[in-house]
């Protein structure tokens, strides 16, 4: 789920003026690093920018050198109370002003189960921790990950995220933190990497927008997110968001640690139709996809009489505390995960998960625009979010001749939550 180095928002999502999009050092940094830089002229085949070599030359051989105030870590972030100490101050930093501002920054379970997949590098998780407090100032993340590049599989690095010290965030320690990343990703052989953000930083793989179905508008509309002009609009409003009592799919039902196995062939035979995808094993399946209460929830769809797993579908769920008028309310997301259509049309197939998000008190239900996910978002009435920016992915050390259209990418990765730096 988790994927990329950096961002121009904010932590509380105000627009932010000083967009370092605009400063030279940073743009520097990035016509520097081997991505995609169309206008340079690179890539003019499918293939790695870098050989491993130049990429570890290029990076050199020892960590990267920081201000003397402070020195490199390693974090256990299961164990490591600065860490903890850290993600609850500087990532779950305040509520936003904009009351049309909805995001879901990841709860402190979340993070774990995402930054501890299987194969994970505890080197790969890189603090900078202030010597005379021991306090972290930053941090970033990432987790091995295997996809597919058109026909090649590639051992990458997916950086999951990014967050800096408010007090540190003009010195450029987010450039820093991303090339010591490469450079540990180097030591352990893996010489590409993949993440995604709001911010345009090079020449994306693909970019997309962000959709969404409200499924409980009443209630937002009392926390100030969901504002309607008038009665018929409200009236609208509701009917929109009529969906069956139960899913309408024969044989549609909670996926089980037995069906582990179909599973794992059904989506390795469904994304061979993207151009890049995830490899996906009984590893990523068991940690990623079998449902786990308040993260992911996934369903299949096995036929009454062969008893075969026809379909597969899954959401993962964020959640966020609010304070109203004295009154702590908590709204829950359900995000559109990986998919695989047999059998089943995937317009039912969606609707059927949408519903079952409805089922398990979700109060909103979000999907990207890839994977040919425009066959059904209008017709499932999912409307753009407002408030959020085009999402753009990218490939590190890699670079294909033409950028993907969103229905050719079958890699989920959400960079608009994660990344609580500006880059």
């Amino acid at each position: 789920m988790a994927e990329q180095s950096s961002s121009c928002a904010t932590t509380s999502g105000r627009k932010d003026n000083s967009s370092p999009a605009k400063c030279p050092s940073h743009r520097r940094f990035w016509i520097n690093q081997p991505v995609v830089q169309r206008s340079g002229g690179i890539n003019l085949k499918d293939s790695h920018i870098k050989s491993p070599d130049s990429l570890s030359r290029f990076l050199n051989f020892s960590e990267h050198r920081l201000p003397n105030q402070f020195e490199w870590v390693s974090i256990d972030v299961n164990t490591d109370r600065s860490f903890h100490d850290f993600i609850t101050r500087y990532y779950f930093d305040g509520g936003e002003e904009d009351t049309r501002v909805l995001n879901f920054p990841y709860s402190p379970v979340f993070l774990r189960w995402f930054l501890c997949a299987p194969g994970f590098i505890r080197s790969l998780h890189v603090g900078i921790r202030d010597k005379r407090s021991e306090k972290l100032a930053g941090f970033m993340a990432g987790t091995p990950a295997a996809i597919r590049i058109k026909t090649e599989s590639h051992r990458v690095v997916v950086a999951n995220l990014l967050c800096l010290h408010k007090a540190h965030r003009s010195k450029l320690l987010a450039c820093v933190l991303i090339n010591e990343l490469a450079r540990r990703a180097t030591v352990n052989q893996i010489w590409q990497g993949v993440y995604a953000t709001e911010a345009r930083v090079s020449t994306p793989l693909c970019s997309c927008e962000w959709f969404q179905r409200l499924l409980n508008p009443a209630k937002l509309r009392k926390l100030g997110y969901v504002i309607k002009k008038n009665k018929t609009e409200e009236r609208s409003n509701v009917e929109i968001q009529n969906l069956p009592p139960e899913p309408e799919t024969i044989g549609f039902r909670k996926m089980k640690r037995q069906d582990i196995a179909s599973v794992v062939d059904l989506l390795n035979d469904y994304l061979k139709t993207f151009t890049v995808a995830p490899v996906v094993d009984v590893h990523f399946v068991e940690h990623f996809l079998v449902p786990k209460q308040g993260l992911v929830d996934s369903y299949v769809v096995q036929d009454p009489e062969t008893q075969e797993i026809t379909d597969f579908c899954s959401f993962v769920i964020q959640k966020k505390e609010i304070v109203k008028k004295r009154k702590q309310w908590e709204v829950k997301c359900a995000v559109l995960f990986y998919y695989a259509a047999s059998k089943t049309s995937l317009l039912n197939l969606i609707r059927d998960l949408v519903t079952m998000a409805c089922r398990k008190d979700c109060d909103i239900f979000r999907a990207q625009g890839i994977m040919g996910n425009d066959l059904f978002l209008d017709k499932l009435k999912f409307e753009t979010v407002p408030y959020k920016k085009v999402l753009h992915y990218y490939l590190y050390n890699y670079g294909l001749m033409n950028v993907l259209r969103p229905k050719e990418l079958g890699l989920v990765l959400d960079g608009s939550n994660k990344n609580r730096t500006k880059l």
